[in-house]
């Protein structure tokens, strides 16, 4: 079994940055304005299939986004990395997005705690870990923390 540290920020921020191109791309390439007949129904189409990438993204390639697979980064179970999110985590995980100003809430939650989780994370079980950055071990010392107004254990990570 193999265990991993959790992704920083800087790492899950370009791959952020990669999936939002994916998704907007399109959109500036086909100019809604120009769009009549043929072109308004892949229009449509192109959009039902973004609108699915954003929140079922994760689960696609095994627990990880275009953006994540290029930044080496997967999404996992919080208390057992040896196991990838499939789309039953990743819709709830990513749900999260609709909440307003949700980016702004997730910098600093990612900021806050130990294991570098967001809301999504929280709902999810889950957590974002960097796949070049192995550890021995899941958990040496464990201590009750709070997150989302329910008690967990966190994990202390060996270096």
């Amino acid at each position: 079994m193999s265990y991993y540290e959790p992704a920083a920020f800087s790492k899950r921020l370009s791959a952020y940055l990669i999936d939002a191109g994916i998704v907007w791309v399109p959109f500036f390439i086909l100019d809604e304005n120009n769009i009549e007949g043929g072109l308004a129904i892949l229009y449509f189409i192109l959009l039902l299939v973004l609108f699915v990438y954003v929140f079922a993204k994760d689960g696609f390639f095994n627990g990880q986004s275009l953006g994540k697979k290029i930044m080496k980064l997967a999404v996992v179970y919080y208390h057992d990395q040896s196991k990838r999110i499939g789309f039953g985590q990743a819709i709830p995980r990513n749900l999260a997005f609709l909440v307003p100003f949700a980016l702004v809430i997730m910098v600093f939650q990612i900021h806050g705690h130990p294991s570098r989780r967001r809301l999504g994370d929280g709902i999810s079980n889950t957590m974002v870990v960097d796949l070049e950055k192995k550890v021995k071990g899941p958990f040496v010392g464990k201590k009750e923390e709070t997150f989302l107004g329910v008690k967990e254990k966190v994990s202390k990570r060996f270096s």
